[in-house]
């Protein structure tokens, strides 16, 4: 699975390159502390990737030296991966329905799905009309809903938000990123931000595990922010948005088909990697439905408990238990 993880960002570089998708790429991504905890983490992270014959340069950041890669007295380490980094996912979504349209896939927007008539012959309802497979893939994530109690009971929601700057001066942007990684801390509730290519500073987070999202994101998040960079007390939020993530209980991707329908394949719960583990889990469903199914049989191995509590309580029971998780976080 690991080594899986190495080759779900090495799909994206290719994919990129394949169909010339204009996404802002830039390479170099730092895992950041502030407990001494996650520097032991980091510190054995290393040495593993450095098993598993990593090639990309991967560098531990002592304290004194952190500011070379964020502007922030937050954090007292990190770790720099030159094998990761950002983009614009938008961008990146929108130029690979490009590419699959230009060979030959039929895409259907605000198609809604309704209803699912399993079978050897799928019907498939939305608001609008049906359609037939003998092949189907369910992969609507925190979006599923009802619409197959089975798989909704394995995965969860929880709101990620995030705000956008104005343009920054170049100076500032240097003093606040000054590699122009992409950045994340260790917290349970924890940050991540990074610099778009129109020199605004991207800063998200939150992770809300109640299912609802804040009436105000950038009341929401803007305390967030400040606490990170308390020199942009002053400066203009001019866009705000969120969306959920769907979550799992061991937080590993869930790939696989419907124990009672071997036509029914499902890719679910990134647990906030979807833009690497979507690609990974594209290919494993094409290469089972064509039969080649070694790497998607192993994480169909994988148990995924289904969260007790019912739909209406099983994201109640979720965020208390997280408030567990983030009292530790103090500490």
């Amino acid at each position: 699975l690991d080594l899986m993880g190495l080759e779900a960002v090495e799909l994206v570089r290719e994919r990129i390159e394949r169909f010339n998708i204009d996404c802002d790429l830039r390479w170099g991504y730092c895992d950041l502390a502030t407990r001494q905890r996650h520097l032991a983490g980091f510190a054995e992270e290393a040495v593993h990737l450095a098993n598993l014959g990593y090639r990309h340069e991967v560098k531990l950041v002592a304290r004194e030296d952190i500011h070379s890669v964020v502007g922030s007295d937050r954090y007292i380490g990190g770790m720099i991966d030159m094998g990761s980094g950002h983009l614009h996912p938008l961008n990146l979504a929108l130029g690979e329905a490009r590419a699959a349209a230009s060979l030959g896939v039929a895409l259907f927007e605000q198609s809604r799905v309704v209803h699912i008539d399993y079978g050897d012959r799928l019907q498939v309802t939305t608001a609008h009309g049906r359609v037939s497979a003998d092949y189907l893939v369910i992969g609507c994530n925190a979006y599923l809903n009802d619409l197959n109690p089975e798989l909704g009971g394995k995965v969860l929601p929880a709101g990620s938000y995030i705000l956008a700057t104005e343009v920054l001066e170049k100076r500032l942007r240097q003093r606040l990123l000054p590699q122009n990684m992409a950045v994340c801390d260790q917290n349970v509730a924890l940050d991540y931000y990074r610099l778009s290519a129109d020199g605004r500073l991207l800063f998200g987070g939150a992770c809300n595990y109640s299912g609802r999202d804040p009436r105000d994101i950038k009341a929401f998040m803007l305390p967030k922010l400040l606490r990170v960079f308390p020199e942009l007390a002053d400066t203009a939020i001019e866009f705000q948005w969120g969306g959920m993530i769907g979550i799992g209980a061991n937080r590993l991707p869930q790939i696989g088909r419907l124990p009672e329908q071997p036509n029914v394949f499902y890719a679910q719960a990134y647990s906030g990697h979807g833009l690497n583990a979507t690609h990974m889990a594209g290919k494993l469903v094409a290469e089972a439905i064509k039969g080649e199914s070694r790497g998607f049989d192993l994480f169909g191995c994988v148990p995924h408990m289904t969260f007790p509590g019912g739909p209406a309580l099983r994201s109640p029971l979720l965020a208390l238990g997280m408030l567990w998780y983030r009292f530790k976080d103090l500490f």
